[in-house]
């Protein structure tokens, strides 16, 4: 078996494998957590050849709106801790934002490598993303329409029970009125529709 995997390793270069079938950012990080080495598909995910991040940091990468929003040590401790799974958004080389789920591992038992290297692997979620905003968008201004909409039968509701109040006032005193007097039996039918009109 070792000798086909080392046969393997010599006819299939791992990395053309990965950026050919995937288009996961896979870094491998220094201790000082610089990029030692980036899968070759950091070209059709950011638009920038591997050495660009040789020696970088993933921060250094991060996009101006998303870098303003946050806390650079806060997003430090959250980025580079084992296990972080969070959603980053960095700078395409041409300036465009991408959003990035990110996941670091420093184990280096579960990575392979030395001691106090790590991996990050960066996933694109930017249509995920954009799209949970575009809903949320949408919801909020379904959820203001619903607001005026309520508003407006509030408003309605009150225009209507004003006057219908003042009329089933006015019927109450007319049938005062009409006990004390004898009336006809139609002015009892008229007030009877009336007042099944107001109600």
């Amino acid at each position: 078996m070792d000798e086909q995997v080392n046969s393997l390793e010599e006819k299939v270069d791992f990395d053309k494998v990965v950026a050919r079938h995937s288009l996961d950012l896979v870094c491998i990080h220094a201790p000082d957590k610089s990029i030692v080495h980036c899968s070759r598909s950091v070209r059709s995910l950011l638009g920038y050849d591997p050495a660009e991040f040789s020696g970088r940091e993933l921060l250094d990468f991060f996009h101006e709106q998303f870098r303003s929003e946050m806390d650079e040590g806060m997003l430090a401790r959250m980025l580079y801790r084992e296990g972080a799974a969070i959603r980053i958004m960095l700078r395409r080389k041409d300036g465009k934002p991408i959003w990035l789920s990110m996941k670091w591992v420093n184990e280096a038992r579960r990575t392979l490598l030395p001691e106090g290297f790590s991996v990050s692997v960066c996933t694109d979620v930017t249509e995920s993303v954009l799209l949970t905003e575009d809903l949320m968008k949408a919801w909020s201004q379904e959820k203001e329409i619903h607001d005026l909409r309520q508003k407006l039968l509030t408003m309605a509701s009150h225009e209507f029970k004003t006057p219908l109040a003042v009329l089933q006032m006015q019927l109450d005193i007319l049938r005062t009125w009409e006990k004390e007097e004898d009336k006809s039996e139609r002015h009892l039918h008229l007030f009877g529709k009336m007042q099944k009109q107001v109600d």
